[in-house]
Protein backbone atom coordinates (compact mmCIF):
# COMPACT_ATOMS: atom_id res chain seq x y z
CA UNK A 1 0.00 0.00 0.00
CA UNK A 2 1.34 3.20 -1.25
CA UNK A 3 0.96 6.56 2.05
CA UNK A 4 1.40 10.02 0.86
CA UNK A 5 1.44 12.11 3.59
CA UNK A 6 1.84 16.01 3.21
CA UNK A 7 1.56 19.36 4.87
CA UNK A 8 0.43 22.40 3.46
CA UNK A 9 1.28 25.46 5.73
CA UNK A 10 3.11 23.34 8.63
CA UNK A 11 6.41 21.52 8.72
CA UNK A 12 5.79 17.78 9.73
CA UNK A 13 8.57 16.18 11.66
CA UNK A 14 9.64 12.97 10.79
CA UNK A 15 7.83 11.09 13.96
CA UNK A 16 4.40 13.14 12.68
CA UNK A 17 4.79 11.47 9.22
CA UNK A 18 5.77 8.11 10.66
CA UNK A 19 2.88 8.13 13.06
CA UNK A 20 0.55 8.83 10.46
CA UNK A 21 1.86 6.38 7.72
CA UNK A 22 1.36 3.49 10.76
CA UNK A 23 -1.96 4.60 11.28
CA UNK A 24 -3.02 4.79 7.51
CA UNK A 25 -1.48 1.03 7.01
CA UNK A 26 -4.06 0.05 9.37
CA UNK A 27 -6.80 0.99 7.39
CA UNK A 28 -6.35 -2.02 5.02
CA UNK A 29 -7.28 -4.96 8.11
CA UNK A 30 -10.46 -2.98 7.90
CA UNK A 31 -11.33 -1.95 4.10
CA UNK A 32 -10.12 -4.88 1.39
CA UNK A 33 -8.09 -3.72 -1.49
CA UNK A 34 -7.01 0.04 -0.23
CA UNK A 35 -3.84 0.44 -2.06
CA UNK A 36 -3.08 3.85 -1.98
CA UNK A 37 -4.05 6.02 1.18
CA UNK A 38 -2.90 10.36 0.60
CA UNK A 39 -3.01 12.10 4.51
CA UNK A 40 -2.90 16.24 3.93
CA UNK A 41 -2.37 18.23 7.03
CA UNK A 42 -3.10 21.93 6.68
CA UNK A 43 -2.92 25.05 8.81
CA UNK A 44 -5.74 27.55 8.31
CA UNK A 45 -5.16 30.46 11.04
CA UNK A 46 -5.02 28.56 14.50
CA UNK A 47 -7.34 25.66 12.97
CA UNK A 48 -5.11 22.23 11.46
CA UNK A 49 -6.97 19.63 9.47
CA UNK A 50 -6.69 16.87 8.20
CA UNK A 51 -7.44 15.21 4.83
CA UNK A 52 -7.66 11.76 4.24
CA UNK A 53 -8.20 10.10 0.91
CA UNK A 54 -7.90 6.21 0.25
CA UNK A 55 -8.38 4.38 -3.29
CA UNK A 56 -9.33 1.09 -3.64
CA UNK A 57 -8.94 -1.44 -6.52
CA UNK A 58 -11.54 -0.66 -8.93
CA UNK A 59 -11.63 3.18 -8.40
CA UNK A 60 -13.19 3.16 -5.58
CA UNK A 61 -12.61 6.31 -3.55
CA UNK A 62 -13.09 7.73 0.34
CA UNK A 63 -12.65 11.19 1.36
CA UNK A 64 -12.88 12.29 4.83
CA UNK A 65 -12.28 15.40 6.07
CA UNK A 66 -11.61 16.77 10.04
CA UNK A 67 -10.55 19.90 11.72
CA UNK A 68 -9.15 20.47 15.54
Amino acid sequence: MRVNVVGRHLALSNDEVAHAQAEAEKLGKFFDGVNDVSITFEREHTVIKAEIICTASGGKRSVRRMAK
